[in-house]
C-alpha cells in the first residue's frame, strides 16, 4: 500500500490532466461548431445581400426599360412633328406663296387665327377633353392640338 500511496498523487495528477485534456477538446469541438454556426450565419446573411442586389438589379433594368420606352415615344414625337412642318413647307411651297411676298395684313390674320385656334384648345382642354376629341372637334391634327397644350396649357 505504501506504493499505492506514492503512486497515488501521479495518479490523481494524469487523472485531472485527462480531464483537463478532455474539456480541452471539448471546448475545441465546440468552438468550432460555434464558427461553423457562424460562417453558416454569415452565408446566409450573404446570400440575402446577393438576392437584394439582384432584386435591385432587376429593378434597374426594369426602369431602363420603362426610360427606353419613354424616350422612343418622345422621339417618334419629334420625328412626327418634323414630318408635319416638313409637309406645311411643302403645302406652302405648292401654293405658291413666297415669305417676302406675304402682306402685313396677311400675317396679322394668320396670327389671329393661330390665336384663336390656341385659345380654343386651351378652353377646351380645360373642359377636359382629350388631344383626339379637341382635333376632331376643331378638325385639326392631333400633332397641332398636342403642340398648343403643351406650349399654353
Amino acid at each position: 500500500m505504501d506504493n499505492f500511496s506514492v503512486i497515488f498523487p501521479y495518479i490523481t495528477i494524469i487523472i485531472l490532466l485527462l480531464i483537463g485534456i478532455i474539456i480541452l477538446i471539448t471546448v475545441i469541438i465546440t468552438s468550432k461548431k460555434v464558427k461553423k454556426s457562424e460562417s453558416a450565419l454569415d452565408e446566409e446573411i450573404f446570400r440575402k445581400e446577393v438576392n437584394l442586389i439582384n432584386e435591385k438589379l432587376l429593378e434597374m433594368n426594369d426602369y431602363y426599360k420603362f426610360m427606353t420606352e419613354q424616350m422612343d415615344k418622345k422621339q417618334k414625337e419629334l420625328l412626327f412633328l418634323y414630318q408635319m412642318i416638313s409637309l406645311k413647307e411643302e403645302e406652302i411651297k405648292k401654293i405658291g406663296v413666297d415669305e417676302t411676298s406675304v402682306e402685313v395684313e396677311e400675317l396679322k390674320d394668320y396670327e389671329e387665327q393661330i390665336n384663336e385656334f390656341n385659345k380654343a384648345v386651351v378652353a377646351l382642354y380645360k373642359e377636359g377633353l382629350t388631344e383626339e376629341e379637341i382635333a376632331k372637334k376643331l378638325k385639326k391634327g392631333k400633332g397641332e392640338v398636342r403642340l398648343a397644350i403643351k406650349l399654353y396649357c
